[in-house]
């Protein structure tokens, strides 16, 4: 958010639309409507059909050692594919980088490549990521390459076992 004299702009988006830079005038008493706001720029011009749209899914596991650990996961979308009944979808194991950033939920035209195709994705957020407390970021401090390649093998083993991806 940044706001001047006259004008306010802010980033807005989600995992279904792309990053946008908005804008609005200010009206007396700093109050901005809903209409008032309008487009800047977009990180996207790319539609994606609802059709082929995959939501994320925040999904807490257990790994190594009764530790936990999270992910987002983006299930296959696809409205002209179903698999056979019993078959499940192959699974892509994403890692972030860092260490201690974290998986966005944000558009992403890479994820979704993915998912429209049958695939399943799962973006995780290893112990040493940001946004679940210190505790959990210092998870990573001095382990790096041993907790963080763990959690994304214990995501890969957990999925299939939960019926959500394939090996």
């Amino acid at each position: 958010l940044a706001v001047s004299p006259t004008r306010v702009a802010a980033l807005s988006g989600s995992s279904a639309r792309p990053t946008e830079l908005l804008a609005a005038p200010l009206a007396k008493l700093g109050v901005v409507k809903a209409k008032d706001w309008a487009l800047v720029k977009s990180t996207s011009t790319a539609k994606v059909s609802p059709m082929y749209l995959s939501e994320p899914e925040a999904i807490e596991f257990e790994t190594t050692g009764g530790e936990r650990a999270w992910m987002l996961f983006y299930p296959p979308r696809n409205a002209r594919f179903q698999p056979s009944p019993g078959e499940k979808p192959p699974l892509l194991v994403k890692s972030h980088g860092g260490p201690t950033a974290s998986a966005p939920s944000v558009f992403s035209l890479d994820i979704q490549y993915w998912t429209s195709r049958g695939y399943a994705v799962a973006d995780v957020d290893y112990r040493g990521s940001s946004g679940y407390g210190r505790k959990y970021r210092e998870a990573l401090k001095g382990r790096w390459g041993e907790v963080d390649v763990d959690d994304c093998c214990r995501a890969a083993e957990w999925l299939p076992e939960e019926g959500r991806g394939g090996p």
